[in-house]
């Protein structure tokens, strides 16, 4: 194995919860006139901080607070996120991971509590050392909580893979200096995945023959 230890990220790259996303945002700016949103378009619009992302899929700041937004998105949201399922064979690779003795952990712009609740619905807490999001709705960054996160392993970051679906998953793994590998099909585009020059698979199947 190449690393001891794999970072995942949660939305769109363990949990499958774009198809929910992109809709509750199409809901949104139906309500107020603001046209539609479909699943491709939010890949290509989805980023951090979540602000730039309401405000490119047509919202307006000036009449609707980010933080009016943000909470009627997770309103709805933490009502349906049941709904969801986990990415195909997330489920086999973290087993297999683990198996190799890789050591894994959560790291999500996910709100700590929806983070705990959503890796515990699906069996997963037990097999992650950390499971670590953010103390509010807002989605601003994971890089500070990144570093945090790293700073508790006590494994050589060179020795350490973040795997992610989107653009800030590659700035957090620069920022905090791990290695990174995306996720397609998540929150963002093939082609935006590409552009940050890291590499990028197909599927977890694909990643974990990489990691090995």
């Amino acid at each position: 194995m190449r690393y001891d230890h794999v970072i995942w990220d949660w939305n769109g790259t363990l949990l499958d919860d774009v198809v929910l996303a992109a809709g509750i945002v199409h809901q949104m700016l139906l309500r107020r006139g603001l046209g539609t949103l479909e699943v491709e378009r939010h890949r290509q619009l989805f980023t951090h901080p979540v602000r730039d992302y309401y405000e490119a899929a047509g919202f307006n700041l000036e009449r609707d607070a980010f933080e009016v937004l943000t909470t009627e998105f997770h309103e709805e949201y933490l009502r349906r996120w049941r709904e969801c399922t986990l990415r195909e064979h997330a489920t086999e690779a973290i087993v297999a991971l683990s198996s190799r003795g890789t050591s894994q952990s959560v790291l999500s712009a996910a709100e700590q509590r929806m983070l705990e609740d959503g890796t515990s619905h699906f069996g997963l807490t037990a097999t992650m050392r950390t499971i670590a999001g953010l103390d509010d709705f807002h989605a601003v960054s994971k890089v500070e909580r990144g570093r945090a996160l790293l700073a508790t392993l006590e494994v050589d970051p060179a020795r350490v893979l973040l795997v992610g679906d989107t653009g800030h998953d590659h700035e957090v793994a620069a920022a905090i200096g791990v290695d990174v590998a995306l996720i397609e099909d998540g929150h963002a585009t093939s082609e935006r995945l590409r552009a940050t020059g890291a590499p990028v698979f197909a599927s977890l199947v694909a990643l974990l023959e990489w990691v090995a």
